[in-house]
């Protein structure tokens, strides 16, 4: 990996920072990537509050750790505030990390935001932390969306301000929204899939955003509750950012807001505590909330295509948010090796082939190949070296293709490859597929996993690996 003169001044920063300050930063395993992580989510909460603020606060908010229905629209109040989001348990004793924050942090006569209702934070917390001497200020309605629409109004915007539309019966695209949303003080709004709560179409009514922003695709927010929103406010603009599924809406909702953003933080996608505590956080960093699969061994695609088309990719770094229980060390790993500028490959001239490889599959009555995110990291790094090695099968670098896989611990039954170099990926794939070797390569019926890579020559045009595998 190529040193970054930037890279050595954020890490001079983050090692006086560790010298100077009682704040646990973990870090992930043999790999450059920051962790801030707890031994649970009340302590990663407490954690990421010392780094968001780690001197005399006038505000705070206490949500449940419990649900993550109360406190999605949260992170654009605590940005407003200045104020950490702090988790809490089933009761003041089994919430020592929330307490220890704010005894050492929440200055005497500062307010406590209390994010739902005594069913989400019992009334103990209120009478506790009133006796210590602190506002306390509970927003919490009869259901999550009333709770919600007391967090917009909480924020006084202003007629016209835009707003964010989120699902309220599930969270990765409202945690995906909740840094955008913030760092602009847009509400945000949750709704069902069908329809538009009562409360929430009132607010909308009254507001007439100017904007407004879907999170998600229809079959989590219908067409039908877009249809309402031109109803109740008929001069708003509307724009939907949609995935497949929760990692490429997030990845989308990355490049929609954060194009050339070259800090990302990285948080599960199937856990929501650590996005939510950390959603004030990445929005004070200007920085996306990127969702990964906790239990994936690959980075997911959407993830790589952001990172491929951010426009400030030669600067880019991560922040995980969790421990390994919810983002490995393996996948951090990955996520270090992205940072590699030889990884930085051209998606679409690798999408185009992929294409026109399955369509001769197809053609011959074969299965389509499936694109693997980390061959697809090995395929890049092994075409980069192409050049070097003369468009050899064998590199001095990382030996054979088998020995690479092998090297970089790449689970596989059996492999092939093709190594090109060609201006025009139609020739590619025609040359691939007629050649007497097709038929143990790229068109063997037993390959089901491929990995390309693509990067320009001075002296080939194009420098083409697409690696083969059966898992």
């Amino acid at each position: 990996m190529k040193v970054r003169s930037n890279k050595i001044l954020i890490w001079i920063i983050i090692s006086l920072w560790i010298l100077t300050s009682s704040i646990p930063l973990a870090y992930a395993n043999d790999n450059s990537i920051p962790r801030i992580a707890g031994q649970d989510r009340y302590s990663t909460a407490r954690i990421i509050s010392e780094q968001f603020k780690n001197e005399d606060a006038d505000y705070v908010i206490l949500a449940t750790g419990k649900g993550y229905a109360d406190a999605l629209g949260a992170s654009v109040l605590a940005y407003q505030k200045n104020a950490p989001i702090l988790l809490t348990s089933d009761s003041v004793d089994a919430s020592a990390e929330a307490i220890s924050y704010i005894t050492n942090h929440l200055k005497s006569d500062g307010t406590i935001y209390i994010m739902g209702g005594q069913g989400a934070i019992g009334l103990e917390f209120e009478t506790y932390l009133n006796n210590k001497g602190y506002t306390i200020k509970r927003l919490g309605g009869s259901s999550r969306y009333d709770t919600d629409v007391l967090i917009a109004e909480e924020l006084k915007v202003a007629s016209g301000t835009p707003v964010v539309i989120a699902s309220g019966e599930n969270f990765p695209d409202a945690l995906s929204m909740s840094s955008p949303a913030a760092a602009n003080g847009w509400p945000i709004l949750l709704v069902e899939a069908n329809t538009i709560p009562q409360v929430v179409r009132d607010y909308l009514a009254k507001l007439q955003p100017s904007k407004v922003y879907i999170g998600g695709g229809s079959a989590v927010i219908s067409l039908n509750v877009e249809s309402t929103i031109k109803q109740v406010s008929p001069n708003s603009q509307l724009t939907r950012i949609q995935g497949t599924d929760r990692y490429d809406t997030s990845a989308k909702i990355a490049k929609f807001f954060f194009p050339t953003s070259n800090l990302i933080t990285v948080a599960s996608g199937i856990s929501f505590p650590d996005a939510l505590s950390g959603s004030v956080l990445a929005a004070k960093n200007k920085s996306p909330i990127l969702l990964i699969d906790q239990s994936g061994s690959v980075l997911p695609e959407p993830l790589l295509s952001y990172l491929s088309s951010n426009e400030n990719k030669s600067n880019l770094d991560f922040l995980i948010l969790g421990g390994e229980g919810v983002i490995s060390n393996s996948q951090a790993g990955l996520l270090s090796q992205s940072l590699n500028p030889d990884l930085v490959t051209s998606s679409q001239a690798g999408a185009q082939l992929l294409s026109l490889l399955n369509e001769q599959r197809k053609s011959k009555g074969l299965s389509a190949l499936i694109s693997d995110a980390e061959l697809n990291n090995l395929a890049q790094l092994r075409c980069v070296d192409l050049e070097a090695s003369n468009i050899s099968y064998y590199s001095e670098k990382y030996g054979s293709i088998d020995d690479m896989l092998n090297s970089n611990n790449y689970q596989f039954q059996d492999v092939g490859y093709d190594l090109y170099g060609s201006n025009n990926p139609t020739n590619v794939i025609e040359a691939l597929t007629t050649s007497s070797n097709a038929d143990r390569k790229s068109l063997n019926p037993k390959f089901n996993f491929v990995g390309i890579g693509v990067t320009d020559s001075p002296t080939n045009g194009k420098l083409i690996t697409l690696i083969y595998v059966q898992k």
